[in-house]
């Protein structure tokens, strides 16, 4: 009979250790789960602000383009100054 008991002692221990066991597993999977999802959340919210930011971007897109034509255009301009400025020089020379 004292066998018997310390075998029931043993069933219980054992089960009682497999029992918290599980239920430390499962508290440490939800804490993972919480520490994903603010993750998640961290991760949409930098999405949405490269969003913004990216369309504001686009929009300079069209001021962007008219300054490389200004400048296209004062650089042409620039060119047919130092061509006249060398002519004059070539024929002031004796």
């Amino acid at each position: 009979m004292g066998e018997l008991i310390e075998l029931v002692a043993l069933t219980v221990t054992v089960g009682l250790a497999i029992l918290a066991n599980n239920r430390w597993l499962v508290g440490r999977m939800d804490q993972q789960r919480v520490n994903q999802g603010k993750s998640i959340e961290n991760v949409h919210r930098r999405i949405d602000v490269l969003e913004r930011e990216s369309v504001s971007k686009i929009e300079l897109l069209g001021h962007l383009t008219k300054i490389e034509t200004s400048v296209a255009r004062i650089n042409g301009r620039l060119d047919q100054l130092f061509l006249h400025l060398h002519t004059q020089t070539r024929e002031a020379t004796p």
